[in-house]
């Protein structure tokens, strides 16, 4: 069966519930189904496998998880929901960035890469030892997205004009679902929970 867009014209309840109900039915009939969608989290609720497109070519297609969490390119990941993109450089299995060393597994280069964190992955935490402050927020209900601009890291001294060294100040999305802990102007602590994605370098 196909579905071209077919929850689109649903408000935000009504359309969770419908697509619930014919996510099942399908299922329990043993229905093979695509669904045609511009909405990603429609696409990741509903599918057990995801296909992205781009340019009339298949980017990169598998489980809802993996496309999510391990996207194939820059370009997917953006695509997929919200992403984290910061300056880092690859040594060995960690990516040296502004918010420290983040482990990576299997990273496909060295050197000079992109990292990519989803905002869910950036906790705010006491004992952090990221720093940065809030510069404003959107608020949805349950959750609130926070835009952090990092501190600046102090120059090393011995290696002043080491180019590996991350410089911070990056402005960053993170999410969060207090929004009175969050409010712009407000210094807060913050760590990265779980790994990391590198793309290759592009300038």
């Amino acid at each position: 069966m196909l579905l071209d867009e077919p929850f689109s014209a649903l408000d935000a309840g009504l359309r969770v519930a419908t697509r619930r109900a014919v996510s099942k039915t399908l299922s329990d009939a043993g229905v093979t189904t695509i669904l045609v969608t511009h909405d990603q989290a429609e696409a990741l609720s509903f599918a057990d496998q995801v296909a992205v497109m781009r340019d009339g070519r298949l980017a990169q297609i598998g489980s809802p998880f993996v496309v999510y969490t391990r996207p194939s390119d820059r370009a997917t990941a953006e695509f997929l929901g919200d992403a984290v993109i910061l300056e880092a450089w690859m040594e060995g299995s960690l990516a040296l960035c502004s918010l420290g060393g983040i482990p990576v597994r299997r990273p496909p280069v060295q050197g000079r890469v992109h990292l990519m964190l989803r905002p869910e992955q950036i906790r705010i935490s006491e004992g952090g030892k990221i720093r940065g402050h809030v510069v404003d927020t959107d608020y949805f209900g349950p959750e609130t997205t926070v835009r952090i601009q990092l501190a600046p890291i102090a120059v090393d001294p011995l290696h002043p004009a080491d180019p590996h060294q991350p410089v911070g100040g990056e402005v960053i999305n993170i999410r969060h679902w207090n929004a009175m802990l969050a409010r712009p102007g407000t210094e807060l602590s913050l760590k990265v929970v779980g790994e990391g994605v590198v793309f290759p370098w592009d300038g």
